[in-house]
């Protein structure tokens, strides 16, 4: 019997009473704190459990560990598929997750299920296959190799080569096999039903889903068969989460759970805000800085470190106009960590006009914090890290709201804001006023 605990992201450590840890229960709590997922410490009393940025839900010890984003699962759904680009999957919408309780994991699989579901009621991609049998009415062409061995049975049959229409193809394949995956995940025993209810009726073998099986398929994308791209996207998210590669080339732990990486998500939102609404600079996605080390000795040979942050922007001038590192943590209602200083204030030092910007989520608007350095000595400004918080409330509100010039003024506005702080005019302010306004938007937030 399994006792359930609920965390939400960033939470310090607790001790929850668990049993004795097996074998290999040790390993992978070694595993998910070497990895940073989950930190879990066994003792005498219990485990000790604190979370990071990762969410999901994870068996270990006799405890269901839940970790919740701060983030609700509608306004989340909308902002994933923005950050991953998967406006091509139709948007569910806030009725189907009301649920406080549904796993991280079971909101992309509800996407995934109902985006499943219209594809499959609209028609699956069929392909030729060659086939050879040996049929009483003929079909294709006659292999006449073979017919004496066909004859020799006295059956009144002919050996044929033929082409058949079939949707046991490596697309559909892939799909099945995620669906499985995505059933064999969730918490939800209804949407677990209705998964593995998808997977039957594509009828397509029961291959499991490996990285390599994904990648085939993905190979086999192109204009007519593009519909299935977002699906693979998302069952690639559900894959990654579903297991920890071993650094040491011992192949994939599988966990007995699922936890996904919300760094990744944050670090990918802000990606492609930049990059699609900075207009006239150049974003370069972790680039790295010009060298500042280099070991002054030849033995032993090592590589000296090297800074790559998120994203280095570009001024028209081909000048580097910002370095910008975004990281999934709530600066203003928590403490920034040392080791994230230490490296915005070296990404700083190593720009051209000694300044670097942390980006971090929030679900309101924040005023900027500034981090000043300075020399020990002389007290000189050495560099300066500004604190920037990204509204996701009010970034969900734009990509709501009716594409047009107002929308994208906004957006730029947005982006230039969080990159280089200018006091222009308020992304918020730049909204029409139904949609500022609107009963239903302020309600989702």
């Amino acid at each position: 019997m399994t006792t359930g605990h609920r965390f939400r992201e960033w939470e310090p450590t607790r001790l929850l009473p668990a049993r004795e840890l097996s074998l290999d229960e040790q390993t992978l709590a070694q595993h998910l704190r070497k990895s940073g997922r989950l930190d879990v410490t066994e003792t005498r009393a219990g485990l000790e459990v604190g979370t990071t940025s990762w969410v999901g839900r994870i068996v270990i010890g006799g405890v269901t560990i839940t970790v919740h984003p701060k983030i609700e699962a509608a306004p989340l759904v909308q902002l994933l598929r923005y950050a991953f680009g998967l406006e091509r999957l139709s948007f569910i919408g806030h009725a189907s997750f009301r649920s406080e309780a549904l796993a991280f994991q079971d909101i992309l699989a509800s996407q995934l299920a109902h985006d499943a579901a219209r594809l499959i009621a609209t028609g699956l991609h069929q392909d030729y296959l060659p086939r050879e049998a040996d049929l009483s009415s003929p079909r294709g062409r006659i292999v006449f190799d073979d017919l004496g061995r066909a004859l020799s049975g006295g059956r009144a049959v002919l050996p044929c080569r033929y082409f058949e229409r079939t949707d046991e193809n490596l697309l559909n394949i892939a799909l099945a096999a995620g669906l499985r995956l995505a059933a064999r995940l969730v918490v939800s025993h209804k949407l677990a039903a209705e998964l593995g209810r998808l997977a039957a009726v594509m009828d397509v073998g029961r291959q499991p889903l490996t990285a390599n099986l994904l990648d085939a398929a993905r190979g086999q994308l192109d204009r007519r068969t593009r519909r299935y791209a977002p699906l693979f996207d998302v069952v690639e998210l559900l894959l990654e989460g579903s297991g920890i590669s071993m650094e040491d080339g011992g192949g994939r732990m599988r966990l007995p759970g699922f936890l996904f990486d919300m760094n990744r998500f944050f670090q990918t939102l802000v990606s492609r805000l930049l990059n699609e609404h900075l207009n006239g600079c150049e974003v370069l996605d972790e680039r790295r800085l010009s060298p500042m080390f280099h070991y002054a000795t030849s033995l032993p040979r090592r590589s000296p470190p090297v800074l790559r942050p998120d994203f280095t922007i570009r001024s028209p001038g081909n000048e580097a106009g910002a370095v910008v590192d975004a990281k999934y943590r709530d600066l203003w209602e928590r403490n920034l960590p040392s080791s994230m200083l230490y490296q915005l204030a070296l990404y700083a030092h190593g720009s051209g006009d000694r300044r670097s910007v942390i980006v971090y989520p929030s679900l309101e608007p924040r005023a900027d914090q500034e981090v000043v350095m300075t020399g020990p000595a002389n007290r000189s400004e050495l560099a300066r890290i500004y604190l920037r918080a990204l509204d996701l409330a009010l970034l969900r509100r734009l990509l709501e709201a009716p594409p047009g010039a107002k929308r994208e003024r906004a957006l730029a506005s947005l982006a230039s804001r969080l990159a280089f702080g200018y006091p222009a005019e308020a992304a918020g302010e730049t909204l029409p006023k139904s949609w500022r306004r609107s009963p239903a938007l302020q309600a989702a937030i």
